[in-house]
């Protein structure tokens, strides 16, 4: 799971990992926290010795379930790596610049107003300028998050709580843009105020509404925008869940 450039190990840094904290758990006997595979031979003797440094697999990026045998028949085992992903999702570099201003003004004990944020921050940040212009401005603004009510329009789709089940489709897996799921399901958070303190209005595992409390710092969330038919045309993909279609702005 490590990563061999020096520059990307520490964007891909804990963030929440500091100098201090990191020091704090050596002191007490958790050792130097760095993450890096692990290659054990065998010494045929009761022993093991840690060779992946010396072998060359320390540092291999996201990849994972290795097929280790002998593949070219040459007598020596070779690693045959099975899976893995091809692109980053824990940068930290790049959650700390899409949410500066959320944590900012969370860290100054004030509360954040996630719909004003989907309408400055993060259209400056998600969209160029011509894809900002394809957006249609409805009474919430340009992005914004499902009501309750829309989750339950069936014009929309989502009439039952199987549409309302949200699954990654392939496509979304392979391009890891839903990686945060328990039990493969990522809740829909809607913008309808909650009468919990501690919970908030969301799709829960099987698709019904009910209240889920925010217990993790990737949860992610869904907006929802409304694009300019007339200014967005389908430039890739065939429809289907593993290749779905590609919407890009019309150039003149």
């Amino acid at each position: 799971m490590a990563v061999e450039n020096p520059v990307r190990q520490k964007q891909l840094f804990a963030v929440n990992q500091n100098y201090d904290k990191f020091h704090l758990m050596v002191k007490y006997g958790l050792y130097y926290q760095y993450p890096r595979n692990s290659l054990q031979l065998n010494n045929a003797d009761g022993s093991f010795s840690e060779i992946a440094n010396y072998s060359g697999v320390a540092e291999t990026e996201w990849s994972w379930a290795p097929l280790i045998t002998d593949l070219d028949n040459d007598g020596r085992k070779d690693i045959y790596v099975t899976n893995g992903i091809k692109r980053d999702i824990t940068d930290w570099d790049y959650k700390v610049f899409i949410l500066d201003s959320v944590m900012r003004t969370m860290n100054n004990g004030r509360a954040v107003d996630l719909n004003a944020w989907l309408q400055t921050d993060f259209v400056e940040k998600a969209f160029d300028e011509g894809e900002a212009a394809a957006l249609t401005e409805t009474a919430e603004g340009i992005v914004s998050l499902p009501s309750s009510d829309d989750l339950k329009n069936k014009a929309f789709g989502l009439g039952t709580d199987l549409t309302r089940r949200t699954i990654g489709t392939p496509w979304a897996d392979a391009q890891c843009l839903f990686f945060y799921r328990h039990k493969k399901h990522s809740p829909y958070w809607t913008r309808t105020p909650s009468d919990r303190p501690h919970a908030h209005r969301t799709i829960k595992l099987e698709g019904n509404l009910g209240y889920l409390g925010v217990t993790n710092s990737d949860m992610g969330i869904r907006p929802v925008i409304w694009l300019q038919a007339d200014m967005v045309e389908v430039s890739g993909g065939s429809g289907t869940l593993a290749d779905p279609f590609v919407l890009s702005v019309k150039t003149e």
